[in-house]
């Protein structure tokens, strides 16, 4: 009997990986009425991939010269077969936009040129103000009278005045349309080796989805980089970067065991097109709790904007383990565990010189490397350096005094026992103590071993 059913499990192995298919996409020379199973029969569209691929595929990518759209994911994988979707050439990975590039233009003689926009793109244009001149941010002007570098929309006309020379001899593109990759309710799912640029939402949203895998994608201008959420547990993130999105990466609403191995998250956060609050750079927070993520191995640098938003952090988020990131220049404050956020570990990550502009603009409640409102922290052989710190916090009474470089606060009646402090490198704070330790809650087991000889404690 125990042969027979081996026999069975051998066969339904060699089934699935019979009935796998290796697909091609390329939308230069595609269709999607063809058999989709050679570069010479490649469809034409993700859309028509993403409906098709099934458990154990393959789906092959091809860079083209116009960007492709979006991706939304109709099936699920299975353990051991997933669906993988794959950019061709490592080297030159596919994009896909909600952006359009602009060629056609007309002068009006002052060094303004107009262009007649659809009002059904002017929707987008309107409500995210991205317009772009040679990969940069362009600024909306506050009427038609337009200067250097500037551009305006008035009845569906668009109106631009190039930073200088004319359109031609720069690469325009503006946002028109919703782009990215969409996971939803789908699990064992791989995204590997593409580029989003430009879109009003996620460049890679996973919802209700368990056990996919990110690998080697780049986000730029995009409201989330990633957005992993409602419930999305076991996923993995590998050597992806974040670039002047909103936020970089988001792991948030009671999602659990997730992992980020060697990201990149850069400039994300920043004005003047992202204006509104919560723009961490790589965040695991919200409705919780959400247990056991991991942040491993990130540079996290140049992040951030008022009023005080964290480059790293971890809200009502138990068990996370931070190691091994550098979180250095950004706006506000580095690296904060904080509310309900119960024995995370943070351990072998570089904080340095973070918080210089918002201490500048007198913003509160700035800190190198926080704890705040968390029970069981283990926080060893961190090297925090060089930050900024100020005074007080946004809310009333609470967190009253000078931060710290490393900075232990928490309200009245928080439970923060069982925090460990080990072979910690703090020096350089400016503004306030290299540590600091609040006098309320009571912080009387605080444990502090082998930390190199503090230039000012407090």
């Amino acid at each position: 009997m125990k042969y027979f059913q081996f026999l069975i499990l051998i066969l339904i192995v060699y089934s699935n990986n019979a009935l796998a298919e290796s697909y091609y996409v390329s939308k230069n020379n595609g269709s999607d009425k063809n058999s989709g199973l050679s570069w010479q029969e490649a469809w034409k569209t993700l859309i028509y991939a993403g409906n098709t691929a099934e458990s154990g595929d393959v789906v092959n990518i091809r860079k083209s010269n116009e960007n492709y759209r979006y991706l939304r994911v109709m099936n699920s994988g299975s353990e051991g077969y997933p669906i993988v979707f794959r950019g061709e050439d490592i080297n030159n990975p596919p994009v896909l936009s909600g952006g359009m590039q602009l060629v056609s233009w007309e002068n009006d003689n002052k060094n303004i040129w107009k262009h007649n926009f659809p009002s059904k793109l002017s929707v987008f244009l309107k409500k995210h103000h991205m317009f772009f001149e040679d990969g940069n941010l362009v600024k909306l002007a506050s009427d038609q009278f337009l200067t250097d570098g500037q551009w305006y929309l008035k009845d569906n006309m668009l109106l631009y005045r190039p930073t200088e020379g004319t359109p031609t001899s720069h690469v325009v593109k503006v946002i028109v349309s919703g782009s990215g990759v969409m996971i939803h309710d789908k699990n064992w799912v791989e995204i590997d080796n593409i580029i989003c640029n430009i879109g009003p939402g996620s460049c890679v949203s996973i919802k209700r989805g368990n056990y996919n895998k990110i690998s080697n994608v780049v986000a730029r201008w995009n409201w989330r980089g990633i957005d992993i959420t409602d419930n999305s547990n076991g996923n993995t993130v590998v050597d992806s970067e974040f670039y002047f999105n909103r936020e970089g990466l988001y792991i948030r609403n009671n999602s659990s065991f997730n992992s980020v191995f060697n990201c990149i998250a850069k400039y994300n956060g920043t004005l003047p097109l992202w204006k509104d609050n919560d723009r961490h750079a790589v965040a695991i927070g919200e409705d919780g709790p959400n247990i056991g993520n991991k942040v491993i191995g990130c540079e996290v640098a140049y992040n951030g904007g008022p009023p005080d938003n964290v480059a790293l952090i971890t809200f009502r988020g138990p068990d996370t383990i931070f190691e091994n990131n550098n979180v250095h220049h950004n706006y506000g404050s580095g690296l904060f565990v904080t509310t309900d956020s119960d024995n995370t570990v943070v351990i072998n990550n570089s904080v340095s010189s973070n918080g210089n502009k918002a201490v500048e603009k007198n913003i509160k409640g700035i800190a190198g490397l926080s704890i705040r409102n968390s029970k069981g922290v283990y926080v060893g052989g961190n090297r925090i350096v060089d930050n900024y710190v100020s005074n007080d916090s946004v809310y009333k009474n609470i967190y009253v005094g000078k931060h710290g470089g490393l900075d232990i606060e928490g309200a009245y009646r928080a439970n923060m026992t069982g925090i460990i402090l080990q072979d910690n490198l703090i020096k350089g704070t400016l503004g306030g103590p290299d540590l600091n330790i609040s006098k309320r809650p009571k912080l009387d087991d605080i444990q502090i071993v082998n930390t190199p000889q503090l230039e000012n404690v407090e």
